[in-house]
C-alpha cells in the first residue's frame, strides 16, 4: 500500500534518511529541524505506524521499534504483526 504523506512528514522522513546513510548515526542521535525536538526512534516509528493505520487498522498498538541492518525502520504491534519501514523516492512510506 502506498499512503502519500504530507510535506512536514516528508521533509522529516527524508532528513533522517540523508543523515543515516550520509553520517550513519543512529535516529536517536538526530535532531529533528521542524520542531527541534529530539527525532527518535519512537517519533518515527509513530509517523509510520499512524500513516498505515489510515489503510488498515487492526495493528494495535506500538510494543517495539527497531532498525534492522539496512537502517529500515521496524515496528512490532500488539496484534502480533510487524513491518518494516522506509520511504521511497518520492518521499512516500513503504512497508513490508
Amino acid at each position: 500500500m502506498d499512503i502519500e504523506l504530507t510535506k512536514q512528514e516528508q521533509e522529516l522522513l527524508l532528513k533522517y534518511r540523508e543523515l543515516n546513510e550520509v553520517q550513519q548515526h543512529t535516529i536517536r542521535n538526530l535532531v529533528a529541524e521542524l520542531h527541534g525536538d529530539d527525532l527518535t526512534l519512537e517519533v518515527i516509528a509513530g509517523v509510520c505506524a499512524s500513516r498505515h493505520r489510515l489503510g488498515y487498522a487492526g495493528l494495535g498498538d506500538i510494543v517495539d521499534a527497531w532498525e534492522d541492518e539496512d537502517g529500515n525502520t521496524c515496528v512490532r504491534y500488539s496484534s502480533g504483526e510487524w513491518y518494516h519501514y522506509r520511504t521511497d523516492d518520492r518521499g512516500h512510506i513503504e512497508w513490508w
